[in-house]
């Protein structure tokens, strides 16, 4: 919810955001349906990979930058409890 001085906006401002939004990034059932599928088939391949590696690191034997690309993109998508997103 809204804020401060924002909130005497929200019954108006929340629907009309909705609308932008859904509009804008085209969030159509079927779309979002697909999506998801992409989305969880890539998380399985991931996880497969770590698996193989015996759950290490993306690339090599440390924190890599291609551990942190996984994890900034997949956790806002994921909305995992306890994370800021």
């Amino acid at each position: 919810g809204e804020q401060g001085y924002l909130r005497q906006f929200e019954k108006i401002s929340k629907p009309f955001l909705k609308t932008l939004v859904k509009k804008n990034y085209k969030l159509e059932e079927e779309l979002v349906s697909q999506s998801k599928g992409c989305m969880d088939e890539l998380i399985n391949e991931l996880n497969h990979y770590l698996i193989e590696n015996q759950a290490r690191y993306m690339v090599g034997d440390r924190l890599s930058l291609a551990d942190i690309l996984v994890c900034s993109m997949l956790a806002p998508l994921l909305e995992i409890k306890g994370t800021p997103w």
